[in-house]
């Protein structure tokens, strides 16, 4: 077992962004097969409201996974200096 903890964070990370590039593909395909298909009218407005919401998901993943580093790098240093303050006392 790895005692990194940043490799759980990097799997989330990795794992989130393939789940909003497949999310980005059934925006795309359902866009086509409606435009292909004329089967629903006025589904331009729900289109771009799921592109953009895949766009925003995908910027607060970006964003959480820069604070989840930043959290972990933190936790590491707590825990280090408290260790290194036990051993010189």
């Amino acid at each position: 077992m790895n005692s990194s903890p940043l490799v759980p964070i990097w799997e989330a990370y990795l794992m989130t962004m393939e789940s909003l590039r497949v999310s980005k593909r059934v925006v795309i395909f359902s866009k086509n097969a409606t435009e292909t298909l004329n089967a629903l009218d006025g589904s331009e407005p729900v289109n771009r409201a799921s592109d953009a919401s895949v766009q925003y998901s995908t910027q607060v993943t970006d964003d959480l996974f820069v604070l989840s580093l930043w959290a972990t790098l933190e936790r590491y240093f707590i825990d280090f200096f408290q260790e290194k303050g036990e051993k010189i006392r």
